[in-house]
């Protein structure tokens, strides 16, 4: 974990940093400076991955402090069909309680390294992801700004892109929100280098949580 704190859509981030050592996902080194994670005079989140001393390296943030029961919204500027075959945007959330371990709620978009490239899609998920009906498919929008959301209540999740419902679990799969902070990263395919060998970009134009109940 970093230091460094942004402030992005009126809350507080920290940023991931993992210089020393590749972690997950990926693995991936993780860059907690300006050139990888900064907000643009327009307010929104610039994330880059780049290679910077050497090596390649993503950018994650993570919420100050977890959100609880709601609708929690991500709205993306970049169109997703233009990301890097090999690169990641991870929209999730993500608690560090050993209970609750390894059972994020996840949207991803990406191509997850095909070759020869193939179209990008994106996956909603509840994890673990082989679960019975845990995880759905979508095509992201071509045009931007489209936005990716999940509702979050007890014992039941869904999952929206661009107002169009593409999963909902419900059940005991559903963890428990208490405890889980949202995050945004953008990162590389088992560590790969970018197809296009060069930095790749993503501008979030707002995240937006509406606490249910």
């Amino acid at each position: 974990m970093s230091e460094r704190v942004v402030e992005f859509s009126g809350s507080s981030w920290t940023l991931k940093r993992a210089a020393a050592a590749p972690v997950g996902p990926g693995p991936n080194y993780f860059d907690d400076s300006p050139a990888a994670v900064r907000v643009t005079a327009d307010d929104a989140l610039a994330l880059t991955i780049a290679r910077r001393a050497g090596r390649w390296r993503c950018a994650e943030v993570i919420g100050s402090r977890p959100l609880g029961y709601g609708r929690y919204e991500w709205t993306i500027d970049t169109p997703g069909h233009r990301l890097d075959s090999n690169v990641v945007l991870g929209l999730f959330t993500w608690s560090d309680d050993p209970v609750q371990h390894n059972r994020e709620l996840d949207i991803e978009v990406s191509a997850w390294g095909a070759l020869p490239p193939r179209p990008v899609g994106g996956l909603c998920t509840v994890h673990p992801a082989d679960g019975p009906g845990h995880q759905a498919s979508f095509v992201p929008p071509t045009a931007g700004p489209w936005t990716c959301s999940l509702d979050w209540c007890p014992a039941r999740v869904t999952f929206t892109v661009d107002g169009a419902i593409v999963n909902e679990v419900d059940g005991p799969a559903v963890p428990d929100p208490e405890t889980a902070a949202p995050r945004i990263n953008l990162w590389l395919v088992d560590g790969r280098v970018p197809a296009g060998n060069g930095d790749r970009r993503v501008l979030i134009r707002a995240f937006r949580h509406v606490r249910s109940g």
